[in-house]
């Protein structure tokens, strides 16, 4: 019962097992009834239409995190991964994709409070955000590299 849930399709591309994937496999990273429908939405409204701009599928690297997974990744204590309202999605070694793709999240015009272009050595990540229900954050475009 639990595999057939983590199955579940959030949109036509990404599934609930896709955006609740974590690296340490030691910490327990299931979403609660509220995440889920977060990360159904993100995926719905941000992710789905950002691939089918892109034409191609999309490796998202880190969406929901607990709190014990998103303080192994040293992620911010606010951060939006914790409410399932944000992805990275990897890149590669392409500075052409990954500012090819903060443009499309302009140029839809998605419902998005964080766009945020990262890089470590030669590879690089778009972390986006979902803009949440009350959420009265002005909206952000930044890079950071290290």
């Amino acid at each position: 019962m639990e595999n057939e849930m983590m199955n579940e399709m959030l949109s036509e591309d990404f599934s609930l097992r896709e955006l609740t994937r974590t690296n340490h496999a030691d910490c327990d990273n299931t979403p609660s009834v509220a995440e889920k429908e977060n990360l159904r939405l993100l995926a719905q409204k941000v992710l789905q239409p950002l691939r089918n701009a892109w034409g191609q599928p999309l490796k998202v690297n880190s969406a929901y995190r607990s709190l014990l997974v998103n303080a192994r990744v040293h992620g911010a204590r606010n951060s939006y991964h914790l409410r399932g309202l944000a992805a990275d999605i990897d890149c590669g070694n392409s500075p052409e994709k990954v500012m090819r793709l903060a443009l499309e999240c302009r140029d839809l015009q998605l419902p998005v409070v964080e766009v945020i272009v990262s890089k470590r050595g030669a590879h690089y990540w778009l972390h986006v955000a979902l803009k949440a229900n009350g959420d009265t954050k002005k909206p952000v475009m930044t890079m950071t590299c290290y």
